[in-house]
């Protein structure tokens, strides 16, 4: 239904990332696609691919297979990566600049590896990573990065948002909780809405009057929790397959999403009821990121083994 997007892999010289340049392309994990005012990013194993405007791409390599890739605000735009052995890297938003790092083994103390998965920040000083025991605290200055203090979860954090003073987790049962700060400043679980068991691969806000929290399903479903009420206000199957990524327009009632089923999809919110605004399938292979960019004109898309970023006209 709607409008189907037009779809095109940018000129070398643009936006395509030749295999042959970089050899490397998008890795099938959730949400491996980011991008800031300077730069667009995808991870590909072990690598990180950075396009900086008008120049050609650059490969960074880490010490291990990469599983969290994403732009957040602290003292200053950064991009976090993390990776399979733990590590949780802070690098300036173009990749160059190596600022922080911090390597975080399982909570037996016994070097027992961390999966890590998802991230978020106050748009300050705090940074928080979701892992397989919990959620991990991070105070974050120009200066120094230090372990605050760990939210234990019994169930694996699969993503993460943060707004108005309210922590946000989707878990590997597709459940979500809200964490609340206490006087002192520390975040503890407020409630929890329970999950059908299919992981909540990732989430993203509405903007504007929406008030709502969009989450995706391994399932292929869709979820929609209202943030006053804190229930799921609509539950919709949005794919034929697991949702891999979600894009919030900055300004109206609409988000994007990608998923293994390899399709586009814009819809928009009217109240509770839920619209394709635009929908098209570009590639055969799975979807793997999506932001919006160029203030929503454009949505950027990354697929897995493409070493392409897709930029899609919106309506």
């Amino acid at each position: 239904p709607g409008c189907r997007l037009q779809g095109r892999a940018m000129d070398a010289d643009e936006e395509h990332f030749e295999v042959q340049k970089c050899l490397a392309s998008a890795s099938l994990i959730n949400s491996n696609l980011s991008i800031c005012s300077t730069s667009k990013c995808f991870s590909h194993k072990r690598k990180v691919v950075v396009k900086t405007s008008g120049k050609k791409a650059v490969l960074y390599k880490e010490l291990a297979t990469v599983c969290v890739l994403k732009h957040v605000e602290l003292f200053q735009t950064v991009l976090i990566v993390c990776t399979e052995n733990g590590d949780v890297c802070i690098y300036g938003k173009d990749h160059k600049k190596g600022i922080h790092s911090h390597r975080k083994t399982g909570t037996s103390g016994s070097g027992e590896k961390a999966t890590l998965t998802s991230c978020a920040s106050d748009g300050s000083e705090t940074l928080f990573v979701g892992s397989n025991s919990g959620i991990l605290v991070y105070s974050v200055t120009e200066k120094e990065m230090k372990l605050k203090y760990t939210i234990p979860s019994k169930t694996m954090i699969t993503a993460l948002a943060l707004a108005n003073k309210r922590l946000y987790a989707g878990d590997a049962n597709g459940g979500v909780s809200v964490y609340k700060q206490n006087n002192e400043g520390v975040y503890g679980r407020y409630l929890t809405i329970e999950g059908k068991g299919y992981p909540c691969n990732c989430m993203d806000l509405l903007k504007g009057e929406a008030n709502s929290l969009v989450c995706g399903m391994d399932d292929g479903k869709i979820d929609i929790v209202d943030l006053k009420s804190n229930s799921v206000a609509v539950s919709i199957t949005g794919h034929s397959a697991p949702v891999t990524a979600i894009s919030a327009h900055p300004e109206k009632a609409r988000f994007a999403t990608v998923s293994e089923d390899t399709f586009v999809n814009v819809w928009e919110l009217k109240g509770e009821e839920v619209s394709v605004v635009q929908s098209t399938s570009i590639t055969k292979k799975l979807g793997t990121g999506i932001k919006y960019c160029q203030g929503a004109k454009l949505l950027a898309v990354t697929f897995f083994d493409d070493s392409s970023i897709y930029f899609l006209t919106t309506m």
